[in-house]
């Protein structure tokens, strides 16, 4: 079992099943040397760095699309402009 600032982070997620970190579960808000010890990791370890970094690309290709993103914020601009002042 791994674990990440006192966290079971195996069971895979977000961010790769070989390294098992999930979305905020790096390291405790509370914990700052385990987010030094987190954020360190992927600079000495270059295969979980490439991991890291095509799950991260695939979550913004899968989440994030200018056209949705678009749509989006002309229904907030248009809900706050009926809603008026």
């Amino acid at each position: 079992m791994r674990r990440s600032a006192g966290r079971d982070v195996s069971s895979g997620g977000d961010y790769g099943s070989d390294h098992g970190w999930r979305h905020g579960e790096g390291a405790s808000v509370d914990n700052p040397a385990a987010w030094v010890q987190a954020l360190a990791e992927p600079f000495d370890d270059d295969a979980l760095a490439e991991r890291l970094r095509v799950a991260a690309r695939a979550w913004v290709e899968e989440n994030f699309s200018a056209h949705d993103n678009a749509e989006r914020l002309l229904a907030l601009f248009e809900a706050t402009i009926l809603k008026g002042p």
